[in-house]
């Protein structure tokens, strides 16, 4: 019986007598699984009908997002009245705040791969910035922006991007940082890499990916003339931390088994 779809008989009362109608339970919509529409008679399944209303919300929240950050640009006629330091300050931690939950916002759109949509915030935050404009900004020490904060297997990887082309050196404007990336231990915080998309234009424009470490410093990609997308700076810090945690693990194992191996001292 288990070979084939088992079959029930419902019991219905007519003016003829009892009869019985055989329901293949096979071809017999569960009511908790689907849902009807009224008006076309199609059966949509509740999973589907689950996920539509999900990426219904999450539109809403980046709609949500853009339009708070759309917002955000009329302050600035207020802004540019601001004559006391506790003025400033509040204005300065609306505008945290509000980038705050942008990088929220494009961290979750990242882990889906919606790179188009975290482009549309960052153009938002960048006409943000140029509607309120750059003393404020300057005032307010925020030099940057998160775009967003993943967690990998055993380490967070934090990255954003600079308003402005900042100075690796203070007093040399010909090597300058356009995107940062923070690489920090998962339990401890501790930072264990910094990466920058470097832009060198001493006699001729070059990229390339930086690496910061107690060590010092080393280029790890070299990109050419060409500014690369932030997307391709991500995958390349990705695939040089996951290398450079690897070669520690296999680092610390081959320690662990070194001191276990050494014979203990005769007495």
């Amino acid at each position: 019986m288990g070979c084939f779809p088992s079959r029930l008989r419902r019991n219905l009362n007519n003016n003829d007598g009892d009869s019985f109608i055989d329901l293949d339970e096979e071809d017999t919509p569960l009511l908790n699984e689907i849902s009807r529409t009224q008006q076309t008679g199609h059966i949509i399944p509740q999973r589907q009908v689950r996920d539509q209303e999900l990426i219904e919300q999450e539109d809403t929240e980046l709609e949500t997002t853009l339009l708070k950050l759309e917002h955000a640009r009329g302050w600035r006629e207020k802004i540019q009245k601001v004559e006391t330091q506790t003025e400033l300050e509040t204005y300065r931690l609306k505008i945290v705040g509000l980038l705050d939950s942008a990088t929220m916002e494009m961290s979750r759109l990242t882990k889906e791969n919606r790179h188009y949509d975290v482009e549309k915030v960052v153009n938002s935050i960048t006409h943000l910035r140029n509607a309120i404009g750059d003393h404020f900004f300057e005032a307010s020490g925020i030099n940057a922006f998160g775009r967003e904060v993943t967690d990998m297997e055993s380490c967070v990887i934090t990255g954003g991007q600079y308003f402005k082309p900042v100075m690796i050196q203070d007093d040399d404007d010909s090597i300058v940082k356009l995107y940062f990336f923070t690489v920090s231990d998962v339990d401890s915080t501790e930072v264990l890499f910094r990466y920058y998309l470097e832009h060198v234009s001493f006699l001729e424009d070059s990229f390339a990916l930086g690496l910061v470490t107690p060590d010092g410093h080393t280029q790890v990609e070299i990109y050419g003339s060409m500014c690369p997308s932030y997307w391709t700076i991500r995958r390349d810090v990705i695939s040089n931390v996951t290398r450079r945690l690897n070669r520690l693990e296999d680092s610390y194992a081959f320690d662990c088994l070194s001191d276990y191996d050494t014979p203990l001292p005769m007495r």
